[in-house]
């Protein structure tokens, strides 16, 4: 019997079809991270993870994408709410959240891409709808973005429904709408809303955010293509979600998902589990009165599509039922002398998982092969009980349930294993922080009532610190940190922000009449966030030194003083950068795995310049103009040395193109020896277009090729009519290294310059020939 999934779409049974033979494209809904998960939120994921894991045991490749939802409504407004930057509101959920799913086995996606490091791709996708006329902007000029649901005959295809039998959208203000159910595909910043400038993006309607429903279809086309296999997510998605998915995908000509799952929910007094309804049961909470195979197990149990009632008398009867399996595993690898690899599963197993991930009759069968093998057992050790603790392991892994699976740690799942303590561990911190962000909002009682909770977990501290206890750990002071630096000194503390507004200071300078601004975006560092992590000693001191923003410098717990980790301390305390003392298996998550040596920094997202204000630098310097613009160059390091460059040889700035290039990283700045600290990047929309406004401003845009029709060392002293180096306004285009200059941007520049070499090099790297052309400039000047 083939594999059969029940289709949302079609609302039936179907025989599972993938279009690439032996490879599966899977796309799951993840959370927006605004607050801990519940146990409703994680069903989800475990039952991907069910389904993952059997299109694995069948023999298929599986491309797996969960997203985060790192920028959002609830999120601002939950972070202004608690006085913290939304980003790190974020970053804390997103911390926490990845250790629900280390406790309960949920295996790491092949991408978990995040919305803020996707934006150019979403607005990508909304420029195609607008130009193919089913999205509109807002008349009002407001800068949002509409999608045309009359527009699409199809809308309503996935739920069902009929257009007209469809409430109103209630994502943005309806009055710049054609219709009430139009929905928004980008939000236009509104001046006095209140909003960060750091959660709006550049666009071409203004600055402003993607709205929820863009960001899934942006992302899955990403990574799986136009055309997958399965799109999956919570029932409660059906609608708007996934309608609004659908019809803005395939609006844009793609194909989109070929089979839609959804999962129950999880109820409590027959209501769905909600934050919103105040009936929900946060998973460490959960935790704190079972194991975490344990509560996967209770999930596992029921069928993905059944509505589950919770009940700590129904997980308790599961936990008991699974302990049994666990005693009969105990019993035979004693009896056998060692542990059976896990074999194949029993027949009636497989019938069960290709029937629609028919998990309750899996468990079943499962318990019928227990059975047996206890039969097996009184007669010692045999090759028939041999193949049934392997059999039965082989079906306990397809459900995430193997007691002897490394991921459960050394004791099987059989009390609080390592990858639960740490887990705990990351979810106590959580506790910890959300109580600073209530303490900081002077929401006393929700602070008071998160330090009950902890206290009757049996972790003791004080201030906030946990100090011993299960989960907890002894903190240590930072020997030789200092004395705190006040919270007006400190750049990411809410008093540093109202002092700077009470003085009247604001970044970004005034923009020229008739010219709109770009402004500040922020650029993606690791796994696309609008921050990015420094690991290790030597590469926190060199971006220290390289005056690179660091907001928080990391040091494990325990770590090691050397000279090096002085030299940071000492820096931190010049800069009032705040140091943070954190559990080593903490930092590990924190840096992705990375080498760091106890020691990690974070850098926030650049501030870019506006492109005029490199002109308006030149201007002030009383010098001709000197700009480099780097087109397509996408190693982070090429434009720090070209950064550094720029400095050295008296360049206004750097340009970069806002799409395909690199940005402003920790790399960067590294690479750039502290000279990003005195050269601005600005970074243009549209490059072609950009360098077309700096000619009508009277430069003359110069860019590097091979075959360039006028030799470098020709510029030089040249003749009249000829180009003078030394007096001349002038933009130096870069392009990457083999490619050269893209076809548009040559045919733009006033001229196209060869740099002679004597060998046969197909080219330089592109921060090596801006320095030979930036010291050219600089001789002749």
């Amino acid at each position: 019997m083939p594999l059969r999934l029940h289709d949302s779409a079609t609302r039936e049974v179907r025989d599972f079809e993938p279009l690439t033979e032996g490879r599966v494209g899977v796309y799951v809904c993840g959370l927006t991270v605004q607050g801990e998960p519940h146990v409703g939120h994680v069903r989800s994921a475990v039952a991907f993870d069910v389904l993952r894991r059997w299109l694995l045991a069948s023999g298929y490749e599986v491309d797996f994408v969960r997203n985060v939802t790192d920028v959002d409504d609830k999120i601002l407004a939950k972070a202004q709410a608690a006085g913290v930057h939304w980003y790190q509101l974020a970053y804390s959920v997103t911390r926490v959240l990845d250790g629900v799913y280390d406790a309960l086995n949920v295996l790491p996606p092949t991408y978990v891409p995040l919305a803020t490091g996707h934006v150019p791709e979403m607005v990508e996708l909304i420029e195609e709808l607008v130009e193919k006329g089913h999205a509109y902007p807002a008349p009002d000029g407001s800068g949002d973005v509409y999608f045309d649901v009359r527009s699409w005959p199809g809308y309503g295809s996935l739920t069902g429904q009929r257009i007209d039998d469809m409430e109103a959208a209630v994502d943005a203000d309806p009055r710049g709408k054609r219709d009430p159910r139009d929905f928004a595909l980008w939000k236009g910043r509104q001046p006095g809303s209140g909003e960060p400038e750091s959660a709006s993006w550049p666009s071409p309607w203004g600055r402003g955010r993607p709205g929820w429903h863009i960001e899934c279809s942006a992302m899955a086309g990403k990574y799986l293509g136009e055309s997958f296999d399965i799109h999956g997510g919570g029932v409660d998605l059906r609608f708007p979600h996934h309608e609004n998915e659908q019809a803005q995908s395939r609006a844009a000509g793609r194909g989109f998902a070929s089979y839609w799952l959804h999962n129950a929910w999880i109820t409590t007094a027959g209501e769905k589990m909600s934050k919103s309804l105040g009936n929900s049961l946060v998973v460490p909470s959960v935790l704190e009165r079972v194991r975490g195979i344990e509560l996967r197990y209770y999930m596992v149990a029921a069928h993905y599509r059944s509505t589950v009632e919770f009940s700590f008398e129904a997980l308790e009867e599961a936990a008991a039922g699974f302990r049994r399996v666990e005693g009969f595993l105990a019993r035979a690898v004693e009896t056998l002398g060692e542990l059976p690899e896990p074999g194949v599963a029993c027949a009636e197993f497989v019938t069960a998982m290709d029937d629609d991930l028919g998990t309750p009759a899996a468990v079943g069968a499962v318990f019928d092969v227990v059975r047996e093998g206890n039969k097996l057992l009184a007669g010692g050790s045999s090759p028939a009980l041999r193949g049934v603790v392997a059999s039965v392991r082989a079906m306990l892994d397809v459900l995430g349930v193997d007691p002897y699976d490394p991921a459960w740690g050394p004791s099987r799942g059989g009390g609080q294993d390592e990858a639960l303590t740490g887990a705990v561990d990351v979810l106590v911190r959580g506790l910890l922080e959300q109580r600073a962000e209530a303490r900081a909002a002077k929401d006393f009682a929700t602070a008071d009532a998160i330090r009950d909770r902890i206290a009757a977990a049996g972790i003791e501290g004080g201030k906030g610190n946990p100090t011993a206890g299960s989960g907890g750990r002894v903190r240590r002071g930072l020997a030789g940190k200092g004395p705190t630096p006040k919270a007006a000194d400190r750049p990411n503390h809410k008093a540093y922000k109202q002092a700077q507004k009470k003085s009247g200071q604001s970044g970004g300078g005034k923009a020229r009449a008739g010219q709109p601004r770009q402004g500040r975006r922020p650029v993606g560092g690791k796994r696309g966030t609008d921050s990015e992590w420094v690991a290790g000693r030597n590469s926190v001191v060199e971006a220290l030194r390289a005056e690179a923003p660091v907001t928080t410098l990391y040091v494990a717990e325990g770590a090691e003083r050397d000279g090096r980790l002085r030299e940071a301390f000492e820096i931190a305390a010049e800069r009032g950068i705040s140091l943070m003392e954190v559990p080593r298996h903490e930092m590990d998550t924190m840096t992705a795995g990375a080498v760091h040596q106890g020691l990690a920094a974070r850098v926030p997202a650049y501030t870019y310049a506006h492109p005029d204000d490199l002109l308006d630098a030149a201007t002030e310097s009383g010098a001709p103009p000197l700009v480099v613009a780097l087109d397509s160059v996408t190693d982070p390091r090429n434009l720090g040395a070209v950064v550094r460059s720029a400095a050295g040889f008296g360049a206004h700035g750097v340009l970069v193109p806002e799409r395909r290039s690199a940005g402003m990283t920790a790399s960067a700045w590294k690479t750039s020896a502290g000279a990003a600290a005195r050269v601005p990047v600005a970074q243009a929309v549209n490059l072609v277009r950009q360098l077309k406004a700096y000619q009508q401003a009277g430069c003359t845009v110069v860019g590097l090729a091979a075959d360039g029709e006028v030799s470098l060392p020709d510029l030089v002293g040249s003749d009249e009519g000829q180009l003078d180096l030394g007096r001349e306004p002038l933009v130096v285009v870069v392009g990457s290294e083999g490619k050269g200059l893209s076809r548009l941007v040559a045919e733009t520049c006033d001229h196209r310059v060869a740099i002679p070499m004597s060998s046969r090099l197909e080219s330089l790297n592109a921060s090596v020939a801006a320095s030979i052309v930036l010291y050219a400039v600089a001789a002749a000047r």
